[in-house]
C-alpha cells in the first residue's frame, strides 16, 4: 500500500517525458508561497506557518493538466490533543514537512472575464515528515509540578493525498497570477495530520 503514491509520482514523471516535454511543449511553473496551519489528533500548531513550494503543468487533454508538486512547510507544535485529567502537556521543538505528489488539475475559464479562470485540483503522493519536537508532561493537581520529558514525537515517510481550488488571472501570454486554497491529509502513523495552506502562486507558461 505504501508504494502507490510513489508509484503514481513516477508516472506521472513517465507521462510528462513521454509527451515529448520541452520548453516548447506547453509546460507552466507555479511558484507558490503562502501561510499554512497544521491540525490533527497526533499535535496541532496554533498558528500559521510559512509555506513554499513550487508546481510542473503540463497539459494532457482539453482543460486538464497532470502536475508534479514539490512543497516545503516547517510547523512548531504547540499542543498534543489528548489530555490526562490532573495534567499537562507541552511540546518543544518543530517538525518540518517535504511533500510530494502527482496531481490531475482542471480549469474552467469564465466566459465573462476571459483573463479569468477557476480551477480545482487532487491528488496523491508523499510527505517527508523530519521531527525534532519532544513532549513533556506534568502534573497539576493539587499544584503544578516540574516538567518531565515523555517521549519524542517520531519522524515519519507517509503517503498523502491533496486537493486545492483557486482563481488563475492571466497577466499576459507568458505570465498569470494565481490564489489556492489547498488542503493535504498525510496518513501517518495511528493517527493522521491534516494541514490546510493559503497560497499565492506566480505562474511561467513556456511556450
Amino acid at each position: 500500500m505504501r508504494r502507490r503514491p510513489a508509484i503514481a509520482v513516477v508516472a506521472i514523471v513517465v507521462l510528462l517525458t513521454a509527451s515529448d516535454l520541452s520548453l516548447a511543449g506547453g509546460l507552466s511553473i507555479r511558484m507558490r508561497g503562502g501561510g499554512t496551519k497544521v491540525t490533527g489528533d497526533k499535535f496541532e500548531d496554533s498558528q500559521f506557518r510559512m509555506i513554499t513550494g513550487v508546481d510542473l503543468l503540463y497539459p494532457i487533454a482539453k482543460r486538464f493538466h497532470a502536475g508534479l508538486r514539490v512543497g516545503y512547510s516547517k510547523w512548531e507544535p504547540t499542543s498534543i490533543p489528548i489530555s490526562l485529567v490532573g495534567s499537562s502537556r507541552m511540546v518543544d521543538g518543530t517538525i518540518s514537512n517535504v511533500e510530494i505528489a502527482g496531481t490531475i488539475r482542471y480549469d474552467e475559464p469564465l466566459t465573462r472575464f476571459d483573463r479569468l479562470s477557476i480551477f480545482g485540483e487532487a491528488g496523491i503522493g508523499f510527505c517527508l515528515l523530519n521531527s525534532k519536537a519532544d513532549v513533556y508532561s506534568r502534573p497539576v493537581i493539587p499544584d503544578p509540578g516540574p516538567w518531565e520529558y515523555l517521549y519524542t514525537i517520531d519522524s515519519e515517510n507517509r503517503p498523502s493525498f491533496c486537493a486545492g481550488a483557486g482563481l488563475n488571472f492571466r497577466v499576459t501570454e507568458l505570465v498569470g497570477l494565481e490564489a489556492l486554497a489547498a488542503y493535504s491529509y498525510i496518513f501517518t502513523a495511528d493517527e493522521p495530520t491534516k494541514f490546510y495552506s493559503f497560497n499565492g502562486c506566480i505562474v511561467l507558461n513556456l511556450f
